[in-house]
């Protein structure tokens, strides 16, 4: 099985640069498709450094363990087209624009899927992964052909012990709310597989396998979200054509929202809430109306109360998301 691996930047060129070194040390060849996504620091420049100073040793460490030399590709425009004689260990893509994390894994995957590969693992930057993370998804997903996309267990970076999300999570419709399974348990804790997949309705695209048969059959993400909620419509589309998959054994650390300013704890960024409340709203209407009562509800509710709190800009830009407008700080 050939595997595509597609990591998008935005601003974050250090936490890529992480991924990359752990990408290189696991237990099979991949190639790396990275999309830097508009960013406003260099970031480019910085990760296309870094590979020309940093590959060749990595490279002669490598041929030492009898591994394959990984090769690099800087293209500075987004490729309109490509062809499997493309393909090399790791290809960097830079976007003129931040097309959001769907455009930007589309760029990949558009790229990656002109090769021959089987499966494509979308990964954050701001995530590391064990030796083994990949083989422990590749056997989940070779265990049953109507498999589509298969989820890791993502621990905190700085608590790799604490569990931050088994595979995804589900999604609650008489709230209008997405939830995530298993955070804050012990890593050490027993974990029921079968009753984990299922209550999963979405993956989470901090690390999941997509097979190229759900690819070519489904499609892309929707890139309409720009950011948040697109694993859940990407699982809806699939819904009766293809299953949600969770392998235990594949372990990914997970920084959560470093380029953002996503938080499991307190209040989200500004630019977060946003596209947060935008997105829900954009899911409940094409795949949950009924849904749409309680979330509209809920967030005159948050406006309300940063109102109250004289935040004024928090709770224009939560009517902002309401009405459709633009982000705008």
């Amino acid at each position: 099985m050939s595997v595509a691996v597609i990591i998008v930047n935005w601003n974050g060129w250090k936490d890529t640069i992480e991924c990359i070194r752990s990408l290189l040390r696991i237990d099979r060849d991949v190639n790396i498709v990275i999309c830097d996504n508009g960013s406003t620091d260099g970031s480019f420049y910085e990760i296309q450094k870094w590979l020309i100073d940093n590959l060749p040793e990595i490279n002669v460490d490598r041929s030492s363990l009898g591994r394959k030399s990984v090769g690099f590709r800087f293209l500075e425009t987004v490729p309109h087209t490509s062809t499997s004689s493309d393909q090399c260990g790791i290809t960097l893509i830079r976007s003129d624009s931040n097309l959001g994390f769907a455009g930007g894994n589309n760029v990949g995957l558009r790229y990656a899927l002109a090769g021959d590969h089987s499966h494509f693992w979308l990964l954050n930057n701001d995530t590391t992964v064990a030796a083994d993370a990949l083989d422990r998804l590749l056997e989940r997903v070779s265990e049953d052909d109507r498999i589509g996309i298969c989820g890791s267990t993502l621990v905190y970076f700085d608590k790799p012990d604490v569990v931050q999300n088994l595979a995804g999570g589900g999604f609650k419709k008489f709230r209008g709310k997405a939830y995530s399974m298993g955070m804050g348990l012990p890593l050490s804790e027993p974990i029921d597989r079968a009753c984990i997949e299922n209550e999963l309705r979405f993956v989470s695209g901090a690390s999941m396998l997509v097979t190229r048969t759900f690819l070519e059959q489904v499609g892309l993400m929707c890139e309409d979200y720009f950011l948040y909620f697109e694993e859940l419509d990407w699982a809806e589309r699939s819904r009766g054509h293809f299953k949600l998959a969770y392998a235990p054994q594949s372990i990914v650390r997970h920084k959560v929202g470093a380029s953002i300013g996503t938080s499991d704890f307190g209040n989200r960024s500004t630019l977060s809430d946003y596209y947060m409340n935008r997105s829900t709203i954009k899911f409940c209407w094409r795949h949950s109306k009924i849904s749409l009562p309680i979330v509209l509800s809920l967030v005159a509710r948050d406006a309300v109360r940063w109102c109250r709190q004289r935040q004024w800009s928090r709770a224009a830009i939560l009517a902002r998301a309401a009405l459709g407008l633009p982000y705008q700080a």
